[in-house]
């Protein structure tokens, strides 16, 4: 479960409703594409592009009231900038769950739509 909170969310948005749709399905078409990225950089011992994807995709989801996928992406941020190989697998591991699970989240439709609907 996503700790997404659409209010804050859409409050941030200016309460454009229709802005929060075409934002969260941008963000769903490219947030799986930059977990793969990360994966394939793991996969390759390549920190510096787990840093650059992490970095973009930290500023994606922070578009979006979920604070820990937020939180999760620039701890794996910070790890792979500073080299830290031993943490970075693991943050990274933390970060896709979250991630994944504000993917699914948005990808509801009924989470996108007002509260009164």
């Amino acid at each position: 479960m996503s700790d997404f909170d659409r209010s804050v969310t859409l409050e941030r948005l200016g309460g454009d409703a229709p802005l929060l749709v075409e934002l969260a399905q941008l963000y769903t078409a490219t947030a799986r594409q930059q977990l793969k990225a990360i994966n394939a950089a793991l996969g390759q011992g390549n920190v510096q592009e787990v840093y650059r994807e992490a970095h973009s995709l930290k500023g994606a989801t922070s578009v979006f009231e979920a604070p820990a996928a937020v939180a999760s992406l620039l701890a794996l941020e910070a790890a792979a900038k500073s080299g830290n190989h031993a943490q970075v697998v693991p943050l990274a591991a933390s970060a896709d769950a979250l991630v994944t699970a504000l993917i699914v989240h948005l990808e509801d439709p009924a989470v996108l739509q007002p509260a009164d609907n």
